[in-house]
């Protein structure tokens, strides 16, 4: 409990600060949560760890971004219909916006295959 109220005060003093990614957030990287997209859809955070996604499922409006952050010790790279991450070294995070139509998105890691994941997306 200790560690979250830890992160949600460091990243509320970042957003007042107006900091950004070490990379200005390009690349498909984001350090931090995601912008809103389309008439203010946001996104959702899915945690890389023990090896598997948290959560393994998670619902998005169209236009919304999914953000994945490795929180495991080994690289995991996100593998999906049209993008894969690069590989991300704990800590890292990738993001992708989900314009697709409505409907079921699987995703796994491409290193560790069995790693598995959905994504499904709504109006």
């Amino acid at each position: 409990m200790k560690k979250i109220s830890f992160l949600l005060l460091l990243f509320g003093g970042m957003l007042l600060l107006g900091c950004t990614a070490p990379n200005g957030g390009t690349g498909g990287q984001a350090n931090q949560s995601p912008p809103p997209g389309p008439g203010g859809v946001t996104g959702v955070t899915v945690h890389v760890k023990n090896f598997a996604f948290d959560p393994p499922s998670v619902t998005v409006k169209q236009g919304a971004t999914v953000t994945w952050i490795n929180d495991d010790p080994v690289g995991h790279a996100i593998k999906g219909d049209g993008f894969l991450s690069s590989t991300l070294s704990t800590g890292q995070s990738y993001s992708h916006t989900y314009s697709e139509p409505p409907g079921g998105y699987p995703y796994s890691c491409a290193i560790h295959p069995t790693m598995q994941g959905t994504v499904i997306v709504t109006k």
